[in-house]
């Protein structure tokens, strides 16, 4: 069932997760319920795809807590959480998150998403100092530069 949801169409994988997600819930099997991991991390990325965030977030945060229960692949579960909220503009929320799993082993993922957040923030801090200093009329006419500056990292 995992493989099939996978191999689907994109409109029909989160319906195949679901399912297999219902069937692994169901399980008395340990082997069968270890799958929850992955499946929900399957079902998070087809909503992510669908833009279906807020379902994704939560669908991430679930897995999140299987695997800290199994005690496996936490890493990852935490970086799509922190990828979701990104999505979502909760930066703060994401680099917090982002900046726990860097400190951990080397990882391109991480530090791309750190790179963008961290653009997200100065774009924030370049809107709010154009802001600022567009009160300040002396310093708008004899720091141009500066201003100008600030304004292009806040686009």
């Amino acid at each position: 069932m995992h493989m099939l949801a996978i191999c689907a169409e994109p409109d029909g994988q989160a319906d195949l997760n679901r399912a297999a997600i219902e069937r692994a819930r169901a399980s008395n099997q340990p082997g069968g319920r270890k799958w929850l991991g992955s499946l929900l991390n399957n079902l998070g990325w087809s909503l992510f795809e669908e833009k279906k965030i807020t379902e994704d977030l939560v669908t991430f945060e679930e897995a999140l807590a299987f695997r800290i229960e199994l005690g496996k692949r936490i890493r990852e579960a935490k970086w799509a959480v922190a990828r979701a909220l990104r999505e979502l503009g909760k930066i703060n929320e994401a680099l917090e998150i982002q900046l726990e799993i860097v400190s951990g082993e080397p990882d391109g993922y991480v530090h791309e998403e750190l790179a963008l957040l961290y653009r997200e923030k100065a774009c924030e801090h370049a809107k709010t100092a154009v802001a600022l200093f567009s009160a300040d009329e002396w310093f708008c006419q004899n720091s141009y530069e500066r201003v100008a500056h600030m304004k292009e990292l806040g686009e």
